[in-house]
């Protein structure tokens, strides 16, 4: 066991008492921040996760419905391994009009720091900063190359939040068409595709967040593989972005399917990229670029819609993996694979220091404990389903359609 595991063991022992310092200091509650269809429309709302000896451990927090354009497809943070001051909420609607779907989406920015759960008034949306991206006859993601409305399914933003890198993925929409990343520039309101000529595949991107030489990462199709292309962030033009240092994601298959893309940060600074075909898993290490990983074959492999999830940070090593009807757990992007279970995932959400995952579902949510598996302890994965009927999502296709992240939210004031 590597002494990052050691630590994050000593930190799960007093997580409940402090923050690892070996003080009995008071963590900040959790705070989940969850996209529902409410009374009144799209919503976006507040739970509680108030401790595995509280019942209900999750609680849904009064008062903490905000307004959304759409259905919250995607939640992303500015300074995510930091302060997570404010959150961006991609969300999209999908209505039709003589047969034809006509898409919907917008992009909202809400403060949501030092969140009060007896009274949320500090979760509020910043009106000013809101961006329509597509809509009938309009929109921020337009290009004349491009003859089709934009299907806005996936987000990653900046460090502090000009940047937003935006897949549209037409089949999502029931749309004809090939799939696009889009850089959207925040504060000038404009955006542009990226990869050039490139095949973009229909996966996630990832912005790293550095602080120095900030980039965002997406893959295009090559022959075999994946390859990985870059976009420096930290410049005024960043361009539409260049193949990083010949890095490619290989899983081993001819012809994969590549379904999604994940990435997190690892020791010495590098970022691992993990790509999710629908058979296997593979990574890049991108401090090593054309070094050979070892994919990680799925007991189940993956369907069309599945989603991959890790934690950006990468204190958490594991990866979660979203089929419309199961989910599953590797420990690393190399493996093994730890379990799954049975479970219609809408999205989800890797909490690295409480090492839990929360995997949204209709009127419910799946705890992960980390801590837990064959691989380094004796026991199954622990897995628990809690039940929140107040979180009703919208569907698509038979499946639910949500955004889930997470916030710490303010200490409760000392008597």
């Amino acid at each position: 066991m590597n002494a990052h595991r050691i630590r994050l063991l000593a930190c799960a022992a007093v997580l409940f008492l402090g923050a690892c310092t070996g003080t009995s200091e008071p963590r900040p509650p959790t705070m989940l921040i969850v996209g529902i269809t409410g009374a009144g429309g799209p919503e976006l709302v507040l739970l509680e996760d108030a401790g595995p000896q509280a019942s209900p451990r999750l609680r849904y927090v009064a008062g903490s419905e905000r307004v959304l354009s759409a259905n919250a497809v995607a939640i992303d943070f500015e300074d995510r391994a930091g302060a997570r001051a404010a959150a961006w909420v991609l969300s999209r609607s999908v209505a039709s009009a003589g047969g034809t779907p006509q898409v919907s989406a917008y992009l909202q920015r809400f403060d949501v720091e030092g969140i009060d759960v007896a009274s949320p008034t500090a979760f509020a949306e910043d009106a000013a900063a809101a961006l329509t991206l597509s809509e009938p006859g309009g929109g921020l993601l337009v290009n004349p190359s491009i003859a089709r409305q934009a299907c806005p399914t996936a987000l990653q933003v900046s460090r502090l939040g000009r940047w937003a890198v935006v897949l549209d993925d037409p089949a999502v929409c029931g749309l004809a068409g090939f799939p696009v990343q889009w850089l959207v520039d925040t504060r000038e309101r404009t955006a542009t595709p990226l990869g050039g000529d490139t095949e973009v595949l229909a996966t996630s991107p990832y912005t790293d967040q550095s602080q120095g030489g900030e980039s965002a990462y997406f893959l295009v199709r090559a022959t075999w593989d994946a390859q990985v292309f870059a976009v420096d962030l930290s410049v005024d033009a960043p361009g539409s972005g260049a193949w990083y240092e010949n890095a490619r994601i290989i899983t081993g298959e001819s012809g994969a399917t590549f379904l999604d893309m994940a990435g997190s940060e690892v020791a010495g600074g590098a970022r691992v990229l993990s790509g999710l075909s629908t058979a296997r898993v593979g990574s890049v290490d991108l401090g090593e670029p054309t070094a050979t990983r070892s994919p990680v074959s799925l007991g189940n492999g993956a369907q069309l819609g599945s989603r991959l999830v890790a934690d950006p940070s990468g204190v958490a090593s594991e990866l979660v993996v979203l089929d419309p009807s199961r989910t599953t757990v590797l420990r690393t992007p190399t493996g093994p694979e730890v379990g799954s279970a049975a479970f219609a995932a809408a999205a989800a959400t890797t909490d690295p220091i409480l090492s839990f995952g929360y995997v949204l579902g209709q009127r419910g949510v799946l705890l992960i404990d980390f801590l837990s598996g064959r691989d380094l302890y004796d026991e199954d994965l622990r897995t628990a389903t809690v039940s929140v009927p107040e979180l009703t999502l919208p569907t698509s296709g038979g499946r639910p359609v949500g955004a889930i992240a997470w916030v710490r939210a303010r200490l409760p004031d000392t008597p």
